[in-house]
């Protein structure tokens, strides 16, 4: 088939940042409110170039907000004091 398969279907907003990988290990990461617009009549919009050499679109994810990223770089090292050697939490917690 010419197109291929759908690899993935996102709900995202204007803000929204996509991630893209290949089979090749290429990585993109684009904004959202950069892909054009299109109607329904129409073949898509190129988002990633791709090799000739069998390089194809494996998956993609909606990327997290800088913010997001940060607070949870932030979080890790707080709840890693939080838990014993075995990884449960420390007496009397939950």
């Amino acid at each position: 088939e010419r197109n291929g398969n759908v690899v993935a279907m996102l709900q995202v907003a204007d803000a929204d940042q996509v991630m893209i990988i290949t089979n090749k290990g290429t990585l993109i990461r684009s904004r959202v409110a950069d892909v054009s617009i299109i109607g329904r009549n129409t073949q898509g919009v190129r988002v990633m170039a791709l090799s000739q050499d069998g390089e194809k679109v494996v998956g993609a994810t909606r990327a997290p907000e800088e913010r997001e990223a940060e607070a949870a770089a932030e979080e890790a090292p707080e709840q890693a004091g939080n838990e014993d050697d075995d990884g449960s939490p420390p007496d009397g917690e939950t």
